[in-house]
Parts: C-alpha cells; sequence; structure tokens
C-alpha cells in the first residue's frame, strides 16, 4: 500500500497478488473505506469514503469513469458502481482519492477511485503468471475452484497482454429470524395512536391500518395466560415474524483483460480493453408464524383469524427474563415463502489512449473511452399459507434455533390456503462515452522543489436505462388443484425509463510542493 498528498495505492507487482475474491475485498483495507457486502454471496460488492453513502464515490478506469450493477441492486436507478462483477486479478493498481483535485472526474464528494488495468510494458520481460485455489463452503460441503493465468511479452518497442479470470462459488445460509420486536402494546398500535405500554387509561387496540393487521385476542374465553397477569401479556414482546430461512447461491465470474502497447523514448500509445460476467442464482426459502398477520380485516373470509375468535388467542404463554412472549398460541397461521432469483451483467470496456513528451518538462497525453454494462435480475415468488391453527414458539431449547410446532402436519399441501405468486425482472443498461485530453508541464524538479502545471478538459456522454416489470397480474389468471386460483402478489406492471446526459468539464491545477513524496509512487508490493 503506498500513501502520497492526494491518494493511497494498493499496488501490485504481479497481478494475482490480490488474494480477495473482487476489487471491493480488497479496498476495504484502506483506512476510511467502509465495505458493504452483498447479501446471499457474501462477497464486497460497494463501497463508501468517510461516511457518505456508496452514490457519494466516482469509480474510473484508466480515468475514465464507469458504471456497473449486480444482483439484486439491478433496477435501483442510483449510481452505486458494484465492484463484484470483476476478479481482482483484473487489476494491477487502484487509487483512492479522499481529497477532491482538478483533474479527477467530478462528483466524487466522498472521493474517487480509479481501478487501473495492467499493460505489457509495466514488466519490460516476459512474464507468466497464474495462480488456482479452490474455495469449500462448510455449510454445503462442496468445493468451487477460482483460478488466474497472465500472459504478457514485448518485443522492442511492442508489447501484447492477456489475462483471464475465473472463479465459481457456493454460499449456502440456514437459520432462524425473529424481526421486528416490539410489545404487544407496540405492535397493536404501530401507527402512535396509543403509547408504547397499555394502561387502563390507554388499553391495547388493534392495528386496523397499514399492510399488516395485528390482534392480541386476550378476551377468548379460550385465553390462559399461564399465571401472567393481562398487563404483562400485554406489554411482553413480541416479534413481528418469527421464522426458519435457508439459502442457497451460486455465483460465477469470468473475466478477460487485454492490452497492446507501443512504447519509444517520447511516445506511447496502447489499445486495452476488458470483458467480464457476472452470473447469480439465489434460492431462498422461509418458513414461520407471521404475528404481523394476525387480526382478521373486517368482510375478508381468507384473511388469519376467522369469526368472532380474531386475533392471537394466548392458551399457554411465558415470559423470558428479557420480558420476551413465547409459548403456544390459538388462531395463528403459518406463512411459507419460497424466492427464486437469477442475476447476470455482463460489462464491456475499451480504451485508446497515446501520450507525447513534447520536451523534457511537457508531456501530453490523450484517451478516448467506451463502457457498456447489462445486467437483468429476475425473481419469481410463491407464498402459501395455513390459517387458524395452534402454534409454539419455544426458544427455551435452543435459542439460537427455536422450535415452531403445531398439531397440524405442515408436511400436507392439502392444508395451504391462498396461494399467491409473483413474477417480477429488472433490466439496467449503463453506457458511457468520455474522451479526455491533458497537458502536463513541469517547469521546476529540483529534488527539493517540484512546480507543475496542469491543464486539460474531458467530455463524459452516460445513458442509464432502467426498466422494471412486475407479471404478478397473470398469476390471478391461472387455475391451481382443487378447483382455486391464485392471487398475484404485486398485481402492476410498471417501466422506469432515465435519460441519458452529457458533460464537458475543462478543469486546470497548479501545484507547489517542496516533498519529494508529492510524486507519483512507482507500482511496488
Amino acid at each position: 500500500m503506498n500513501r502520497s498528498a492526494s491518494a493511497i495505492s494498493i499496488v501490485a507487482e504481479d497481478i494475482g497478488k490480490f488474494p480477495e475474491a473482487n476489487v471491493a475485498d480488497s479496498l476495504q483495507r484502506i483506512p476510511g473505506v467502509i465495505l458493504s457486502r452483498d447479501g446471499a454471496s457474501n462477497e464486497g460488492q460497494r463501497i463508501s469514503i468517510r461516511g457518505l453513502g456508496s452514490d457519494f464515490t466516482v469509480t474510473t478506469i484508466n480515468g475514465a469513469p464507469v458504471r456497473t450493477t449486480s444482483a439484486q441492486n439491478v433496477g435501483s436507478s442510483s449510481r452505486d458502481f458494484n465492484y463484484d462483477v470483476f476478479p481482482s486479478e483484473l487489476f494491477g493498481r487502484v487509487d483512492v482519492y479522499k481529497s477532491p483535485l482538478a483533474n479527477l472526474e467530478e462528483g466524487g464528494i466522498g472521493g474517487v477511485i480509479d481501478l487501473q488495468t495492467p499493460r505489457p510494458f509495466d514488466n519490460n520481460e516476459r512474464v507468466i503468471r497464474y495462480t488456482a485455489q479452490a474455495n469449500y463452503n462448510t455449510q454445503s460441503k462442496e468445493w468451487r475452484p477460482r483460478g488466474s493465468l497472465l500472459l504478457s511479452d514485448t518485443w522492442g518497442n511492442f508489447g501484447a497482454l492477456f489475462g483471464v479470470a475465473y472463479a465459481k462459488n457456493v454460499n449456502q445460509r440456514s437459520g432462524f429470524q425473529s424481526t421486528g420486536g416490539g410489545t404487544s402494546g407496540y405492535n397493536s398500535s404501530a401507527l402512535g395512536r396509543r403509547p408504547y405500554y397499555a394502561t387502563p387509561a390507554n388499553p391495547v387496540l388493534p392495528n386496523t391500518s397499514g399492510p399488516f393487521n395485528f390482534e392480541l385476542n386476550l378476551d377468548s374465553p379460550l385465553a390462559n395466560l399461564g399465571g401472567l397477569t393481562r398487563s404483562q401479556v400485554e406489554n411482553g414482546y413480541l416479534p413481528r415474524f418469527y421464522r426458519i430461512y435457508a439459502s442457497n447461491t451460486e455465483r460465477e465470474r469470468l473475466g478477460f483483460v487485454g492490452s497492446l502497447q507501443y512504447k519509444s523514448d517520447r511516445f506511447e500509445a496502447s489499445i486495452d480493453g476488458i470483458f467480464s460476467e457476472l452470473t447469480d442464482q439465489t434460492d431462498e426459502f422461509t418458513f414461520g408464524v407471521p404475528v404481523r398477520n394476525s387480526r382478521t380485516v373486517a368482510g375478508t373470509t381468507s384473511a388469519p383469524g376467522t369469526g368472532t375468535n380474531s386475533g392471537l388467542i394466548p392458551l399457554d404463554v411465558h415470559l423470558d427474563e428479557y420480558n420476551n412472549l413465547y409459548g403456544t398460541f390459538g388462531n395463528s397461521s403459518i406463512l411459507t415463502e419460497s424466492f427464486y432469483r437469477d442475476t447476470k451483467t455482463k460489462f464491456k470496456y475499451g480504451i485508446v489512449r497515446a501520450a507525447y513528451d513534447v520536451t523534457d518538462t511537457m508531456k501530453l497525453s490523450a484517451q478516448a473511452n467506451l463502457s457498456e454494462s447489462k445486467a437483468v435480475y429476475s425473481e419469481n415468488r410463491i407464498v402459501s399459507n395455513i390459517f387458524g391453527i395452534t402454534t409454539t414458539f419455544d426458544p427455551t431449547g435452543n435459542v439460537t434455533y427455536p422450535t415452531i410446532s403445531s398439531p397440524v402436519d405442515f408436511t400436507n399441501t392439502a392444508n395451504y390456503r391462498s396461494p399467491s405468486l409473483g413474477f417480477a425482472i429488472n433490466d439496467e443498461l449503463d453506457k458511457e462515452k468520455t474522451a479526455r485530453a491533458v497537458l502536463d508541464w513541469t517547469p521546476i524538479d529540483s529534488g527539493d522543489q517540484l512546480l507543475s502545471l496542469k491543464l486539460g478538459g474531458s467530455y463524459v456522454s452516460t445513458t442509464k436505462r432502467v426498466q422494471r416489470q412486475d407479471g404478478s397480474s397473470i398469476a390471478s389468471t391461472r387455475p391451481i388443484p382443487q378447483g382455486a386460483r391464485s392471487r398475484p402478489i404485486r398485481p402492476a406492471c410498471s417501466r422506469t425509463w432515465i435519460p441519458s446526459s452529457s458533460s464537458v468539464n475543462w478543469p486546470m491545477a497548479a501545484t507547489r510542493d517542496t516533498r519529494r513524496n508529492s510524486r507519483p509512487f512507482r507500482a511496488i508490493s
């Protein structure tokens, strides 16, 4: 890691020295850089600098701004850059600029991150580098490969470089979730119409508004508080949902990097390119008791709770040392959800660059770039319910994996009612066309003093197209066994388009520094 007055760099003498899965994992070494991970694959995905969101960080490749997205981030219409699209082996250096400079692309309030691709004359000799690894997931008990190969050589003034990196990984998770904890009184007055705790003057009232309806039926003839007072039960903590979950994510990433370079004493030119493809396949399943959906809405017959026994009925309940309410409840429900998510991102990038030393103190450089990112995310969702049954939630045996039990057979598909289907697909297209020219003049470079002037301009044309479609409404037209029909989860179809934009920047900078380390560092490992 190198540090200068304006930038911090992670440099690698050979590309394969990055041990992390992608560039984001490497950047978390730098102070002030915060990493956020993709929940399904557990890989680093986006970064933020100095506490600002990832939207406030600009990412460039060889100085040219780029954008790409992946996984469930597709279709979010944000300025995020998802680093998990790229294998870390594709880059030879990463520079992090926390302070604004006139020659950097605008918009990086948090900072600018520049990814540098390797070129043949980074090493003036033939280079063959390779890595071979295997990943093992203890949950799935499966091995997955990871490897890379880099070939580079020079012949006089000409050089060529080619690299490929491949990785396949599986991340399997399972566990128990108790989400959105709150008191019974708080849950049943979620809109703030009553205080958090019930009192004789402000008794617990059912929540009849919002997407979820909760009610705790303490007046039922079947209610048994198990030695607790009514006030204790009303003010005990209940989650919105307690459920079991399991997920399996298969991730595959393939990347290529290439460069053709010419270099003489005063002139240098190159054509560089990157291609990367990331594919995710995620299956997620949940099963549990939706405490949030425990009240019958007036006029419905298939919603949780029926007749006058609307709401959860405490049949044998207890409080633990943390005031959590648990035990056996009547008139409860079981809700199962199955998600099937598929994502694919393809990223292409090309750059033509040239630099000419006009004099020993003056250098002129120019480049033109094209990049394109296409990402598609699809999600299918299946929901089914069992209504009006008795369930027991018991965390006393194992607080990490509590049990959910019922006299009803959960494996009998005939017991499930009110199936719902959801179908959604998002696609996002990002295109960047950029060009820049810079004139560097260093009239003073005596060793103790440095005076440098930089004059240049840049052109950036950005196109972002986001399309979101929801086909859940077709679910209502599909018959299912027992003569019923499915309900759509989100009966809507929408499309969102974001127009393109372009800008022209004419930055100019003049710097004077008496410290020699203000000059760029050489790439060292």
